[in-house]
């Protein structure tokens, strides 16, 4: 078992997405994103800011091979599924059996 997720980094529309997953982490990543929108930086530059949440996804585990990935594709058993629009700086999380949020980057950026 696991707490599989993965969150989509879309930089512009029609542009492939990338998708960072975690195998146990996935109640965690609104809160990772949350943090790494709170420095207010990068936000019109995906590739920062895709380096800066997994940085943020992978604390503490850095030297670990397990656990944490970079992939283009979505992974079918995720529990949860957030997207990250960088172009129109809004984020959809999505969860198994719960209804599905959005919210702008400066609402989860505030104090």
């Amino acid at each position: 078992m696991g707490c599989r997720g993965t969150i989509e980094i879309i930089e512009k529309d029609n542009d492939p997405s990338v998708f960072l997953y975690t195998h146990w982490g996935a109640n965690e990543m609104l809160s990772q994103i949350t943090t790494t929108l709170k420095k207010k930086k990068k936000w019109n530059n995906a590739s920062y800011l895709t380096r800066m949440i997994f940085c943020e996804m992978v604390k503490g585990d850095e030297k670990e091979c397990n656990g944490y990935g970079i992939q283009t594709w979505r992974t079918g058993d995720a529990e949860e599924e957030i997207t990250v629009n960088v172009e129109h700086q809004w984020i959809k999380q999505e969860r198994i059996s719960k209804p599905s949020e959005t919210f702008t980057f400066k609402e989860l950026s505030k104090e």
